[in-house]
């Protein structure tokens, strides 16, 4: 809420991603105006601020949280929270780190476009030997190339002097050996049927974002309890499908976590 110097009051919403419901929505906020001008006597109006770009909170399952992981994390000298597969998705370890559709297909990539933000977090579990299940806050990415095709983006990574991303699937580019992942898949150790069901979901959807790292942290990255969870969304949000959250929700995880990103 912001009153002027005039004395108008002003109900102020920054809006993110539209969806169908937010047409009501819109009309419940002027119609709040109306009855409070009524009520009080004072000019009340609404104003909707669209949010150009939108900030995303998704999981993903690091090494750590398996035994194959960790004995992979162990024996390659690997940090320990970096995604389990072949494909590494996403994959931090680039100058600049890239998310692909290789996980979630058309849930997730498809939705991010450049100045977009991802925040990813671990799923939730044990780990480092803190046996209260929590998620633990990994790295914040800004979209700053989108590419409709893994092998653009591979021209703009050769161009840039950069060796490809483990999740950019074009040829000359293999997969992870066996031994530096965690094979929980349905595949077991057979790499070559692993790839190819990856293969198969870059051909279905070859969307390819190079990001710039705002926060990195694959070591020892903070802990997020549900306490945090829930002072931060008021709620313990779903990461499968990965939501848009607001700016506001955002900088209150970040500074529950003591994270002071690169922006």
């Amino acid at each position: 809420m912001v009153k002027t110097e005039t004395g108008e009051m002003w109900l102020v919403e920054t809006k993110g991603q539209e969806s169908l419901e937010v047409a009501f929505k819109d009309r419940a906020a002027q119609m709040w105006c109306e009855n409070a001008m009524i009520l009080t006597g004072q000019q009340w109006r609404y104003v909707k601020v669209p949010q150009k770009e939108y900030i995303f909170l998704s999981s993903y399952r690091p090494l750590i949280r398996y035994v194959e992981g960790q004995q992979a994390v162990s024996a390659f000298h690997i940090p320990p929270y970096l995604d389990y597969s072949c494909r590494r998705e996403p994959d931090f370890m680039s100058k600049y780190p890239s998310i692909s559709a290789l996980c979630r297909v058309e849930k997730f990539a498809p939705r991010l476009h450049e100045g977009d933000i991802a925040v990813y977090i671990t799923c939730k579990g044990s780990y480092q030997g803190i046996k209260i299940p929590h998620w633990r806050f990994v790295a914040i990415l800004e979209v700053l190339k989108r590419f409709e095709s893994h092998a653009d983006a591979a021209l703009w990574y050769t161009c840039q002097s950069i060796p490809l991303p483990s999740n950019c699937i074009v040829e000359g580019n293999p997969p992870l050996a066996i031994e530096m992942t965690a094979p929980i898949t349905e595949f077991g150790t057979d790499l070559r049927r692993w790839d190819l069901a990856y293969q198969r979901r870059a051909r279905q959807c070859g969307v390819f974002l190079a990001c710039k790292p705002r926060f990195l942290e694959f070591y020892d990255p903070p802990i997020i309890t549900e306490k945090i969870m829930c002072t931060a969304f008021n709620r313990i949000p779903g990461t499968q499908n990965p939501p848009a959250i607001s700016l506001a929700e955002f900088e209150k995880l970040k500074h529950l976590c003591g994270i002071v990103d690169g922006s």
